[in-house]
Order: structure tokens, then sequence, then C-alpha cells
């Protein structure tokens, strides 16, 4: 059996994202082979309403003080370690919130893994970020939940699809045998600093010095195809308008918001042309909206100055 964890914090619409993903492709859910949940780290309270009401299972990690990224690095680590102990079945598998799936993707994730490997998904990313890691695909299926194109993901996974293993890969989905986690002794706390001031991630340290010390290795399953929006709760739209309202000028955030859904659904295609700004708050709203949906460029005439 299966236990799938995901951290989550904010986020209702990516709380949605991933669980309806996840239950719509991964059978085993549905047989009783594995269970899912989600964890809480440092939740806000809708969030933590919204979860109940929905009914999704999840655990709820609580630290002091809660800071923000980066310092709030060992707690996403030390939440990732309480997910892992919550796990009921001896394999555990550990995903994103802003991530989709492929048919059969748990399945070909698990059927390679034993006692002397770790086994990773390969992304499909959106390009929102540079993609770093062997393996990765980039092809923009969708940089928001609300914008995924499902139909076009499915097809494309299938048609890269082999069944084979690769050595190294990307961080998650990452499936493990919970006693071997726990052997190594989990997730470090937080990044390793070097003189130089260049960084070692929590991740490599713990796949490749952690696992490597208890001779376990790191390989991608490349039938095993998942997306990744990239970023997820961390760059939400709803954050994005509230730093854009923060700029100067006249523009309310309901006017803003306007602005932001003609950009993103508006008619017609080619460009956006902006005749009149002030400090460009209106601006910024037209670009969030175009850029959502990988839409038009954005131009502004400055009739201020």
């Amino acid at each position: 059996k299966v236990s799938i964890a995901c951290l989550i914090y904010k986020s209702p619409e990516y709380g949605d994202f991933v669980y309806n993903s996840l239950r719509k492709h991964t059978p085993m859910l549905k047989t009783g082979e594995a269970e899912f949940y989600f964890v809480v780290n440092n939740g806000t309270d809708e969030l933590k309403a919204y979860l109940h009401d929905k009914r999704y299972p999840n655990y709820i990690f609580e630290t002091e003080p809660q800071l923000s990224y980066p310092q709030n690095l060992p707690y996403i680590y030390k939440a990732w370690n309480f997910a892992v102990e919550k796990a009921k079945a001896p394999i555990v598998v550990l995903i994103n919130s802003d991530m989709a799936f492929s048919k059969n993707w748990l399945e070909n994730l698990i059927k390679h893994l034993d006692t002397k490997k770790v086994i990773t998904s390969r992304l499909v990313e959106s390009g929102k970020l540079a993609s770093i890691f062997p393996h990765t695909i980039v092809q923009n299926f969708g940089r928001t939940p609300e914008t995924f194109d499902e139909e076009n993901f499915q097809i494309f996974a299938e048609s890269v699809k082999q069944d084979r293993l690769e050595p190294l890969g990307t961080f998650m989905p990452m499936a493990i045998y919970k006693d071997l986690f726990l052997k190594a002794g989990g997730y470090p706390e937080g990044n390793r600093v070097l003189p130089n001031n260049k960084q070692i991630s929590g991740d490599q340290i713990f796949f490749y010095e952690r696992l490597r010390s208890i001779g376990v290795d790191h390989f991608t399953a490349i039938n095993s195809v998942c997306y990744h929006i990239q970023t997820g709760e961390s760059n939400s739209n709803e954050d994005l308008l509230n730093e854009a309202i923060k700029i100067g000028g006249n523009l309310s955030m309901e006017e803003g918001k306007k602005l932001y859904e003609f950009a993103k659904d508006g008619l017609g295609n080619g460009v956006i042309v902006e005749i009149g700004t002030y400090q460009g708050r209106s601006t910024v709203f037209l670009g969030i909206g175009t850029k959502e949906a990988n839409r038009e460029k954005v131009f502004t005439i400055d009739n201020y100055t």
C-alpha cells in the first residue's frame, strides 16, 4: 500500500486542483490500495475551514515563529518529515500542490521501487521558471489551476512515456519506503550555506548525501509523467493583485480586478494598448492578467510626462 502526502498552506484553489487530479488519475485511491492526505503547514484559518468543509483528509502542522520564505525553509522540511511520520503505508509518495497527474502515474512510479532506490516522476513544467533538472520537459499547459489544459496535457504525456528508469531527476513526486526515509534521517533543517555563499539545498542533502550513505540511489521513472505549474501557492494571483494595488495611483482594487479580467479573458487579439497611465498601477493589473493566460503583450502610453 501507498501513502500520498501533499503540503499546503493557504490556497483552496490549489487544494482542489491537486485533489481532483489525484482522484481522477489514481485508481489505487479508489481501491483502497493508497491513502491521501494534506499536511497543512502553518496554514491559514480560511484554508483549514475549507479543507474541513470539503472533508479533505489532513493533518495540521504548526510551528513558531511562522516566518516568510526563505527563512521558513527549516519548517517546510520539518513539515515533510512530519508528513512521512504520519504515513500508514510502507511506501510514501510526496507531491506538491501545484501538480497534476497523468494516467497510471502512480503505478509507473512505484513498480520499480526497491530498497536501493528512491524514484521520482518525470515532470512537464510550465516554463514559468527555468527548469534545471534532468529529464524535465518544458511545455506550457497552463500556469494556474484555472488555465490548466488537461486534455492536451494527457495527450502529450502519453506521447512521451517510455518504460524505463534514468538516473537522477527532479525531487517530486517522490516514492520511497518509509523505513528508508526515516533511517536516512529525513530532510535536514534547511539548506547548507557554503563559504562562498552558495547553497546546497535540503533536497540535495537528503537525496545525494543521506540516502546515498545508506545505499539508496535516485532514479526517474520516464513513464510516470506529471505536470508542474511552478511556484504554486507562493505566487498566487491574489498575492500579485495585492502587490499591484500598493503601486501609487488612484485605481481601486475593484477597478484593477476588472482590468485583470479583461486582459485575461477579453475578446480580440494582437496587443493590449493602454492610453494614459499615472504611476503604472493599471498597467501591472493588465500585465498580470495577460501573463496568466499567456496572451498579448501590454503597451502603455504615458501622457502625464
